[in-house]
């Protein structure tokens, strides 16, 4: 008994003397942070691969693209390991275990080859090949095969990267998000990222589809270990696992998806029905129709149904279905079109303006609808008739027009329009109204020009122009003159004779800008997201906000649709920054940063392989430099928004100040007006605006014998810049032609000139 008591005595000292190390210890790590541990990097595997049931790959369809090869060797490490040999290593070792297991599998490439036949310059044309491959194929998924690069030359970098494709939160997204986790259990590397993708091959792949940058050759470890055939093959079963288990959980299919037969039907009945072998989860089946989510009900096992909430007007619809299994995985979205076409009901006939007034002329629409009133659909044919002849027209929006003055004389008096057997008239001398001025806008070419303002001067009246470049502006003293304006158009006087219909031709303000451009302007941060904020608490996301709204407004002022990401101080996640520009078609991607770095200069990075962003970046930092006397760096950038744009992309960063005397010169509104510029410049010019055929202009504007600094200078009434604390500004790239410039001081006094190539230099006095 007596050793029992010495036992616990013993014990019980011991358990105090535990408790007080562990507290020691703790009071230790607490104190003082604990040295970073070595990751141990394609150790070996972590999970078991012998003896798993494979079962559920059998028969999946399976794409494996290697990434690179050829002529494009992807990354380079340190010790010459090009990524194009490691991707296609890991690739035929994944094919093997694949096809073992019963899956059919096929490789976009099988050796060290490109798809453009050595043209380093095609990298477009060697990703659609592979695409075409899936698209032949048509997989159950599509894997892409990469290892990464750190462009900014850190060698200690490693990340885990699983990209998916950025619009499919369904199976692309599941089978990235198990992806990552069976990467993580057999690389050895903790830092994992899943994110939606927006590369070639993901965006134009039709099936679901992941994209994966499991570790960085730049850094030596990876680099070294990627070397052995071990290492690789290691990599290739961390993927077996990882659709292995996609697989195994279940991925339900859209066996039948279809909308009621019969297209008169207004409010269709649609239906979907899921194929057997794995059970849906009914609370997350989705029906949309024209993006707008519908009520869904079951009416058997694993069929449903939805009506329209409402009813649809003509034309074409597309529907939209998919759910989820009960394992979790989603099924593929599946897509249907379908064309509603009900029979015109009520056909209304109207006029503008309201009576006919010789020589102008009066536009006769007929406004078609269904019973629902809704419009018919487009391209449906109307009859018009008037005493004397006739003219067929097809409805756009449910209207279709013809003229007085153009089609038919102004001494006819009676106009009917008949739509599939409906009738609809109108008496046309009859009636009273304004006196109106009418006629037609066109461009050089005398095609219509929509959307162009018309100004009668004396009365302040105004009027659009529709599709057919018509207007009907109020005069009601008559007119002698109208001013028409619309961005991308030189502001233009004509002169209106009381003998002749108008035709107005305004002149593009640069002729050889393509005439449907896009470019999106992404300032970053915003919504809290502040970035850098300067000595007197100016933010940067303010700063990057305010160039990005006056590069929008010259760009449109040249004609050019210019999309914004953010207007207002609101937060946007780097994916819908993404979506914005997809949804736009651009044809080119800005990003505006400011951030601490080098004094007068800026960083413009371009994505790597990019020749069109290189192009791009070139053109900016000419103009900067030119405009701002500052200097300007280019080169490749890692941003996640160059990364994943379809267009060319670029990123621009200017220094942010970090003296109040700094600061308050880069928030100055002429210093801004000129960052923008700059990029203007530089836009119009990779869009095509040749130098050769531009000039450049100085201005020196005083008032009162002083300079004017921050003078407003508007060019041929479209684009607006500003003079710097001197009065000066040069206006650069303009077209070889006349242009109309006009300056306002700050005091409201104004001067215009018209200036040319051979102008020089100009000096206008504010009066």
């Amino acid at each position: 008994m007596a050793r029992k008591g010495e036992h616990a005595v013993r014990s019980t000292r011991l358990c105090f003397l535990c408790a007080f190390l562990l507290a020691a210890v703790a009071l230790s790590c607490a104190r003082k942070p604990p040295e970073p541990s070595l990751k141990k990097l394609y150790e070996r595997r972590g999970e078991p691969i012998e003896g798993v049931d494979m079962s559920a790959l059998e028969g999946r369809r399976i794409v494996i693209d290697p990434g690179h090869g050829g002529v494009f060797p992807g990354a380079v490490g340190i010790g010459g390991l090009k990524e194009s040999d490691v991707n296609l290593g890991v690739a035929l070792y994944l094919w093997g275990l694949l096809d073992e297991a019963g899956a059919d599998v096929t490789l976009t490439r099988t050796t060290d080859r490109d798809f453009v036949e050595g043209d380093s310059l095609a990298l477009r044309r060697d990703l659609k090949a592979r695409v075409d491959t899936a698209e032949q194929v048509d997989p159950d998924i599509f894997i892409s095969l990469h290892h990464n690069a750190e462009p900014g030359g850190d060698s200690t970098f490693n990340q885990i990267q699983i990209y998916h494709k950025l619009d499919d939160s369904g199976p692309s997204l599941d089978v990235a998000r198990i992806m990552a986790k069976h990467l993580l259990l057999n690389l050895g590397e903790p830092d994992c990222r899943v994110l939606p993708g927006n590369y070639y091959v993901l965006r134009n792949s039709p099936s679901p589809s992941i994209l994966c940058e499991p570790s960085y050759l730049t850094n030596p470890v990876v680099e070294n270990k990627l070397k052995l055939a071990e290492k690789q093959r290691l990599e290739a079963e961390s993927y077996f696992l990882g659709l292995l288990d996609y697989f195994s959980r279940g991925v339900p299919r859209v066996a039948e998806f279809r909308p009621q037969a019969e297209t008169s039907e207004s409010r269709p009945r649609i239906e979907v029905a899921f194929g057997p072998g794995t059970a849906v989860d009914a609370s997350t089946v989705r029906i949309a129709l024209d993006g707008e989510d519908l009520d869904v009900s079951s009416f058997e096992p694993g069929k449903f149904i939805a009506f329209p909430a409402t009813h649809l007007a003509g034309g074409w619809h597309v529907a939209t279905a998919s759910a989820r299994g009960i394992g979790g995985n989603s099924s593929r979205e599946a897509r249907t079109s379908f064309h509603v076409s009900l029979k015109p009901a009520i056909v209304t006939v109207t006029r503008e303006p309201a009576r006919p007034n010789p020589p102008y002329p009066q536009k006769v629409s007929a406004i078609v609808l269904d019973a629902n009133a809704n419009p018919v659909a487009d391209s449906t044919t109307v009859e018009f008739i008037w005493d004397g002849g006739t003219a067929d027209r097809l409805t756009s929006g449910g209207r279709a027009s013809v003229f007085v003055g153009r089609e038919l004389s102004y001494d006819r008096t009676y106009i009917a329009a008949v739509c599939g057997g409906v009738p609809g008239d109108l008496k046309l001398n009859d009636g009273a109204g304004p006196d109106m001025v009418s006629g037609f806008v066109t461009d050089a070419e005398g095609k219509p020009v929509e959307g162009a303002m018309v100004i009668e001067p004396d009365s302040g009246e105004s009027a659009v122009t529709d599709k057919h470049g018509f207007f009907a502006v109020g005069a009601p003293d008559g007119a002698t003159g109208l001013e028409i304006t619309r961005r991308g158009y030189k502001k233009t006087y004509f002169w209106v004779r009381p003998d002749e219909a108008p035709v107005a031709e305004i002149e593009r303000l640069y002729a050889g800008l393509p005439p449907a451009t896009v470019v999106t302007i992404d300032p970053a941060g915003g919504g809290g997201e502040s970035g850098y904020i300067g000595p007197a608490g100016n933010k940067a996301s303010d700063l990057n906000l305010a160039v990005a709204l006056k590069t929008a407004h010259l760009l449109t002022g040249a004609g050019i649709e210019a999309r914004l990401t953010r207007r207002d101080d609101v937060r946007m996640t780097p994916e819908e920054r993404v979506r914005t520009n997809e949804a736009a078609g651009s044809d080119l991607f800005i990003t505006i940063g400011h951030a601490p770095g080098p004094e007068n200069a800026a960083r413009i990075g371009h994505y790597h392989n990019s020749q069109r962003g290189i192009e791009m970046a070139g053109l900016t930092k000419t103009y900067f430099e030119s405009l701002t006397g500052d200097t300007a760096m280019t080169g490749a950038t890692a941003n996640y928004l160059v990364q994943q744009t379809s267009c060319p992309a670029i990123q621009v960063i200017y220094t942010a100040p970090r003296t109040m005397q700094g600061e308050e010169e880069l928030t100055d509104i002429a210093k801004i007006w000129r960052r923008a510029y700059a990029l203007f410049l530089a836009v119009i010019a990779f869009r095509g605006v040749d130098g050769r055929s531009t000039f450049s202009a100085d201005l020196e504007v005083t008032e009162g014998g002083e300079p004017a600094a921050d003078a407003l200078v508007i060019v041929d009434g479209a684009l607006e810049v500003m003079t710097d604390d001197s009065g000066s500004l040069s206006l650069m790239m303009m077209e070889k032609t006349d242009h109309t410039v006009e300056a306002y001081s700050t005091t409201g006094r104004s001067a215009p000139i018209v200036l040319n190539e051979e102008s020089g230099i100009i000096r206008i006095e504010l009066e």
